[in-house]
């Protein structure tokens, strides 16, 4: 395809040309679709995450996937907003000059990858059932003729999440005006911000549970 030939389907160009694909959304409709994107996405990133946390053990398959509906419909919209905003931030350090609305486009549309993923969820559950929402570790004790076929489906998992960050480098990268190589660490920084973030918010609050511990203690002794 030539490099100035219109998207027509941002949903299959995205993996083959994403910083075309993501320029033509900002440019036409940075809006278009990426609160369903990203509710979409956190769907599919919570469902696999609560799998490997062994949550099959303790829930049918049905439970699973409601929960991870909602919860990660929920957090992917909201890691959309905060994700973007660090984007935003940090990629000033480096030049960067996006709008948090392109920025957000860019965010959404580089995690199709990740919703196309969801299609490996049939296969394994054809083969498993509810066993599909165990860690993969588990199943393969207990599934050992399936090795290969597991095997397989994890190397695909594999190779869409790296796919899926080269994509996100290259939306960042072209929304922000600068490569695709200060896009990934325009993306770094922001993560190392929110690890950041999060690790000092727990220290504060294990700081204070204790403490709200010790003073119910001679209430519940009396």
């Amino acid at each position: 395809m030539e490099p100035n030939q219109p998207i027509r389907n941002p949903w299959t160009s995205i993996w083959t040309r994403p910083g075309d694909t993501i320029e033509q959304i900002v440019k036409t409709n940075p809006k278009n679709s990426v609160i369903v994107l990203a509710a979409v996405s956190g769907f599919s990133e919570f469902l696999y995450q609560l799998s490997e946390l062994n949550v099959g053990g303790h829930y049918n398959g049905a439970q699973i996937a409601i929960f991870s509906l909602i919860a990660g419909s929920i957090l992917g919209a909201v890691m959309l907003y905060i994700l973007a905003g660090l984007l935003r931030w940090s990629g000033k350090w480096l030049g960067g000059n996006a709008s948090p609305e392109h920025l957000r486009a860019a965010v959404s549309w580089a995690n199709v990858p990740t919703i196309w993923a969801l299609l490996l969820w049939i296969p394994r559950i054809a083969l498993l059932g509810h066993d599909a929402f165990l860690p993969a570790a588990i199943v393969v004790k207990q599934t050992p003729n399936l090795v290969g076929t597991l095997w397989v489906l994890q190397m695909i998992q594999l190779v869409i999440g790296i796919w899926a960050l080269i994509i996100f480098s290259k939306c960042v990268g072209r929304v922000q005006h600068f490569s695709a190589m200060k896009g990934f660490l325009n993306i770094v920084l922001s993560l190392i911000i929110l690890m950041l973030c999060v690790t000092v918010l727990f220290s504060i609050v294990s700081m204070f549970v204790p403490s709200l511990a010790s003073m119910s203690s001679p209430v519940s002794g009396m």
